[in-house]
């Protein structure tokens, strides 16, 4: 009875020690765990982020995921679903143009603590503004004319070139613009036509006092005027002499000096009566 006592004593160390080698040669043989997502690495100002973090584990252990090296772009929060994966997500709010390298890990929480890392910098990029370009079609007026921008989101800095040129435009023309957002989180650009038009010249003339037959037109009744410089040519002309005749028609067309910037102003009529002359009886 003893002898078999103590056989099943040794037979029971000797199971456990095989039982522990086993244990141990398995921990040893076991795969690490890995982060088997592909890492996002662009993110952009002021927007969504999102990345969805798996995992590949052979083990049995319970896993964990954590940022082991690195800060993370402000707005971003990396949350542990605790069952193998993982979410990094958040709207950025740091700076356009920041680097971020960091470092996610995933370990097991017992046994032997395998773990594995992935590496990988986040770039902050510039979000998209969208520029609306207004009072593209203006009329001259001997100053410079500009567009005017507006921008989403508002109040963006907007520079706007004029064929090229910065300087607004003051002559009457067509123009390419093109208007970009300056700032340092938002980028974006507008393209179109910018058009000054000629400016048309006021003419003012009051219709003459009536005449008598006989009487010459002169600067008397052909004295209209304009708001500019120019020639006018008149219709009748100066020096002729009307017949007897109620509400005659005068006209004249105006050119203005600058035809580049002003139009032309034909037909501008005014009515004048002819009476008829008395004779004279001696």
């Amino acid at each position: 009875m003893l002898f078999i006592a103590g056989f099943k004593k040794c037979f029971i160390v000797f199971t456990v020690a095989i039982a522990s080698l086993l244990s141990v040669a398995l921990s040893a043989n076991a795969q690490a765990p890995s982060i088997a997502s592909v890492p996002v690495t662009a993110a952009t100002y002021n927007d969504n982020y999102t990345y969805d973090i798996e995992t590949s584990y052979s083990g049995t252990e319970s896993l964990e995921i954590l940022l082991s090296s690195g800060t993370l772009p402000a707005g971003l929060i990396l949350t542990d679903n605790l069952d193998g994966t993982a979410q990094l997500s958040g709207i950025v709010t740091t700076e356009a143009g920041s680097s971020f390298p960091i470092e996610l890990t995933v370990r097991e929480t017992g046994g032997s603590l395998l773990s594995g890392a992935q590496p990988f910098t986040i770039s902050v990029a510039k979000a998209s503004a969208t520029i609306n370009l207004s009072d593209l079609t203006q009329v001259y007026n001997g100053t410079s004319r500009s567009a005017t921008a507006s921008t989403t989101p508002a109040g963006l800095t907007v520079e706007i070139t004029y064929d090229g040129s910065l300087t607004p435009p003051t002559n009457a023309d067509e123009y390419d613009i093109i208007a970009t957002v300056i700032d340092d989180n938002y980028e974006g650009n507008e393209n179109a036509s910018f058009t000054i038009n000629k400016a048309t010249p006021v003419i003012t003339w009051s219709a003459p006092s009536s005449i008598s037959y006989g009487t010459a037109l002169s600067a008397t009744e052909l004295d209209a005027t304009a708001s500019i410089a120019g020639t006018f040519t008149y219709t009748p002309a100066n020096g002729t002499i009307l017949n007897a005749g109620v509400n005659q028609t005068l006209s004249v067309d105006f050119v203005p000096t600058d035809i580049n910037n002003y139009n032309q102003v034909n037909g501008t009529t005014v009515q004048i009566t002819v009476n008829k002359a008395t004779p004279v009886i001696t």
